[in-house]
């Protein structure tokens, strides 16, 4: 598999490297071995960001009743993001929250 660079930024006082896929292991000591030759550097750390992307989905019914008796359950809420088209694009690392 191939992996592009798309640029290169600096970042929290370090490096940051964006690619047009996510980088798979061998990939990661490839730019690893890339960054020891041309820093020259003792140290380097290499690895994937570990952040979380938050989503706000608006225009969510609280209700799933008429008379507004029946709150929306948690797992409609799952079903609905498992349904979409775009669910293989995204992973929830927990319970939606609706707010």
């Amino acid at each position: 598999m191939k992996l592009t660079l798309l640029a290169m930024t600096t970042a929290y006082g370090a490096y940051s490297i964006s690619t047009a896929e996510v980088p798979y292991p061998a990939a990661l000591d490839v730019i690893h071995g890339f960054a020891m030759r041309n820093f020259k550097t003792d140290t380097m750390y290499i690895a994937l960001p570990t952040s979380m992307l938050y989503i706000r989905i608006i225009d969510i019914p609280f209700f799933e009743d008429n008379a507004c008796t029946q709150r929306v359950s948690l797992d409609r809420i799952k079903g609905a993001l498992a349904r979409s088209p775009l669910h293989e694009h995204f992973i929830l690392a927990r319970d939606p929250r609706l707010v």
